[in-house]
């Protein structure tokens, strides 16, 4: 009988173009857990948000820590944006009446796209606070836009305001924003609010958050979240991040519970140790939890991917 000395036999195999596996010597005695892991790749969801910003007069107040309620979002905005604009289409519509006929409402725009924080930063720069919020209006318009972006994966509107929103006539226009935030969300848009200051009742902000992800008008279902001061307005931000740019990542193939002790995963060059504060496995891919999807969400732009490779 023929007898193939193993270097040669994976020689043979390589050169017949099968795949050459992937082998490790972790000085171990040959069991099963020293068997090397399958090569895998990383991938993460893909997700376009459309960041609406009231522009109405009442922005200019006085917020806690900034010079108005408009220069606390835009600090805020820009943050969360150039956080993740590496990795996520961002785009930016300010909304308001210019009270000019047949011109409510009133639209400045940022289409989505890749590193947009410095569009969407120098459109609020240039667009400060005028006349009146027009909320409901603008929502239909601003589903529609994002309803045909072209961009791949989830499709989201955050909404930061802060007052009642009223329609063109100068009316109460909540029901009309809570009707337009359920066709967007039929449409395939989730949309979350932020209220800045206590102007909008909490009954009415639950209200069109419900809306926005497909909850019921009296349930609590939807993420509206009210901020006083910029450190609250801080926070909203990561609950807005936290909701739409999870700590999930695709990996193929999947990692099975058998092969986790081979496999290392990294964030930003440095490795987080499997378990309940670092990787966890999923059907699909991985998991960040604790202390590392807190590091994730604090992400310097292009430093901190996440790879996954053999021990």
């Amino acid at each position: 009988m023929l007898r193939v000395a193993p270097g040669l036999l994976l020689l043979l195999v390589a050169a017949c173009g099968y795949p050459r596996p992937t082998i490790t010597d972790d000085g171990g005695d040959g069991s099963d857990a020293d068997i090397a892991c399958t090569a895998r790749t990383v991938a993460r969801d893909p997700v376009t948000i459309s960041i609406m910003l009231d522009r109405s007069g009442s922005m200019i107040d006085v917020f806690p820590t900034a010079a108005s309620k408009f220069a606390g979002m835009r600090t805020a905005v820009t943050a969360a944006v150039t956080r993740f604009d590496d990795i996520v289409a961002f785009g930016g519509i300010e909304f308001d009446n210019s009270g000019v006929p047949g011109g409510c409402p009133e639209l400045v725009t940022v289409a989505p796209a890749m590193a947009s924080h410095v569009s969407i930063d120098m459109m609020m720069a240039t667009n400060p606070p005028n006349a009146s919020g027009v909320l409901p209006e603008a929502l239909v318009q601003a589903s529609t836009m994002l309803s045909v972006d072209t961009h791949p994966g989830a499709k989201v509107l955050w909404v930061i305001t802060d007052g009642v929103p009223w329609q063109c006539d100068s009316t109460d226009g909540t029901a009309q924003s809570v009707a337009a935030l359920t066709t967007g969300f039929t449409n395939g848009i989730a949309t979350r609010v932020v209220a800045l200051g206590p102007d909008i009742p909490q009954a009415t902000l639950q209200q069109l958050a419900n809306a926005g992800a497909g909850g019921v008008p009296g349930g609590s279902a939807g993420l509206g979240v009210r901020a006083t001061t910029t450190a609250e307005l801080d926070t909203a931000m990561h609950q807005l991040v936290a909701a739409d740019i999870p700590c999930v990542f695709g990996v193929t193939p999947a990692i099975t519970d058998a092969e986790a002790p081979s496999v290392i995963v990294t964030l930003a060059g440095t490795e987080v140790p499997h378990g309940p504060d670092g990787w966890m496995a999923s059907p699909t891919g991985l998991t960040l939890v604790g202390a590392a999807c807190t590091a994730f969400h604090m992400r310097t732009p292009g430093t901190h991917d996440v790879t996954v490779d053999c021990r």
